[in-house]
């Protein structure tokens, strides 16, 4: 993984690869974001940002571009491999909102 504007990146053995796009440490980070399932040229468009607020830190994920017939495991990948295992590592962040 290169964490760089550009860079590719890899996950899950090569399930979702990407490019970053945007790195503004440390509240933004916009990448090129897909399953390897996808066809070869189709991308979504995943934009993390981080807000910090007075007491407390608001994490906003959106993705668009993402295809239909995906939209429901896409979903569920979130919940699954981020959102849940942030919530029982960290003990909150109980509202998940929707993708």
């Amino acid at each position: 993984m290169e964490t760089e504007k550009g860079g590719p990146f890899v996950l899950f053995n090569g399930m979702v690869e990407g490019i970053f796009d945007e790195l503004s440490f440390p509240n933004k980070i916009v990448m090129r974001w897909r399953f390897k399932s996808w066809p070869p040229a189709h991308y979504s468009v995943v934009t993390v940002q981080l807000i910090d607020k007075h007491d407390h830190t608001v994490m906003r994920l959106t993705q668009t571009g993402i295809p239909d017939s995906d939209f429901d495991r896409t979903k569920a990948g979130w919940r699954q491999y981020y959102w849940v295992p942030i919530k029982d590592t960290f003990g909150f962040g109980a509202r998940v909102g929707s993708l």
